[in-house]
């Protein structure tokens, strides 16, 4: 039986080898992946003599049979610079009692705190200027709260938490907080006080930690952070409530980190998820990271998952699978700095920031216009972006990107075979992303 149907492998569909025998085919779109003999290919085509049961298989799992005008409109239907999430970065003090090798706050640290005209204006933003919530019809608050060390001003992380958490109430909209500590002084009593929260703690094997994020004097905080978590065990129990372990992946720790899951599960603690990432190196600072990137990547996609499943821990990255741009180039969403000026996200520079939120509430500026280059920036625009295979996952030429056709933690072939491995073993339900 013959079928008229296109041969051509869709342009959004990976096709590598998997051994010397099989390829796999990922459609990125739908995360359909299908592990194929050789022989059913002639080079990026599915082989003539190849009969129609497969080319069904094929053509409903979408790996043949559209066009790349088609999938070009397709994205463009559904990329969009608006989002229903608003997105939140706040900066409540530069000032922090660890002295991290590789902080890229330093030489910039001082003893500032977040001021309450200041919050008040982030307040006022939110809810009132050019009535975001209405005009976005808004149904989830991101809140983002970092330092320096936030909760050394946990008295104006609170009031900022409380007063945002009323008004999501009145208008009915569901929010969630994350806090990026160090997690020397979280205590019981902060739990008491916030809900729908995540922990963001960085960790790593203890002679390795001590040496790069020791305190002012020099002394360990491993031990100190340690004690803080068991502290907060009952929390951590909490739905609400999650602790996510940062792993500050360099060329000395990485052969440890075995022993590092085994270190925390002594702690017997909940932990929402492990994430290896990598260590980069910044101007002022001395660090040296001996681990290349790519060999981090390589790491990642494979050696840290087999040691993360053994250990009983989740894999909870899984690939972006629609066009949908990073949170910075979001209309509205925004970082706001402890003197109030503004940046796009995390990873906009305290030295490069923008305009101060009071200029932004005045009427003076407006936030959009002003980062319009970022703002209005799509992907599809640019000619190898749109060609390219694995733009849904990479996302595009970000500008926080060192190489922007860079997929920032994994290598993808490797990930995406180390997925499959482990759904051969029985393990695919450690792969709750994709799920």
């Amino acid at each position: 039986m013959s079928i008229d149907i296109e041969k051509n492998i869709n342009r959004l569909v990976m096709k590598f080898p998997f051994n010397q025998e099989e390829t796999v085919l990922y459609n990125t779109q739908n995360r359909s992946l299908l592990v194929l003999s050789n022989s059913l290919f002639d080079g990026n085509m599915i082989a003539k003599d190849v009969d129609y049961d497969v080319l069904k298989i094929l053509r409903d799992f979408q790996m043949i049979g559209t066009t790349d005008d088609e999938i070009l409109q397709s994205m463009r239907n559904k990329y969009n610079n608006e989002s229903k999430t608003l997105v939140i970065t706040i900066e409540l003090t530069r000032n922090c009692f660890f002295e991290c090798t590789y902080c890229y706050e330093n030489g910039m640290k001082n003893n500032f705190k977040i001021t309450k005209n200041v919050m008040d204006n982030i307040i006022f933003y939110i809810f009132y200027i050019e009535k975001i919530f209405n005009k976005k019809d808004v149904d989830f608050l991101q809140m983002n709260f970092i330092g320096g060390e936030p909760l050394l001003a946990k008295k104006e992380l609170l009031y900022l938490y409380n007063r945002i958490k009323i008004l999501c109430d009145t208008y009915e909209v569901d929010y969630r907080s994350l806090i990026n500590t160090n997690g020397v002084l979280l205590s019981p009593s902060l739990f008491s006080e916030i809900q729908n929260v995540d922990i963001l703690v960085s960790l790593t094997n203890i002679s390795d930690h001590d040496k790069n994020r020791p305190f002012l004097n020099g002394t360990g905080s491993y031990q100190k952070i340690c004690s803080a978590l068991t502290k907060c065990r009952d929390a951590f129990r909490r739905d609400d409530v999650n602790l996510i372990i940062r792993f500050n992946t360099n060329g000395e720790n990485f052969t440890e980190f075995r022993g590092f899951l085994n270190e925390l599960k002594r702690l017997n603690i909940t932990i929402s998820q492990v994430d290896p990432m990598y260590t980069d190196e910044y101007e002022q600072n001395s660090f040296i990271n001996t681990l290349k990137k790519q060999d981090f990547l390589q790491w990642n996609s494979t050696t840290a998952i087999d040691i993360l499943i053994e250990e009983g821990f989740p894999i909870v990255y899984a690939p972006q699978n629609y066009p949908k741009p990073c949170k910075a180039y979001i209309r509205d969403n925004c970082k706001i700095f402890y003197d109030g000026n503004l940046g796009l996200c995390d990873a906009s520079d305290f030295e490069k920031r923008g305009p101060n939120i009071i200029d932004i509430n005045n009427g003076k500026i407006n936030l959009n216009s002003y980062f319009s280059r970022i703002k209005e920036w799509s992907p599809l625009d640019d000619v190898q972006c749109r060609n390219c295979e694995i733009l849904l996952m990479c996302g595009g030429k970000y500008f926080c990107k060192n190489n922007k056709c860079e997929v920032e933690r994994y290598d993808l072939q490797s990930f995406l075979k180390t997925y499959i491995k482990h759904t051969q073993l029985g393990n695919s339900d450690s792969f709750v992303g994709m799920q």
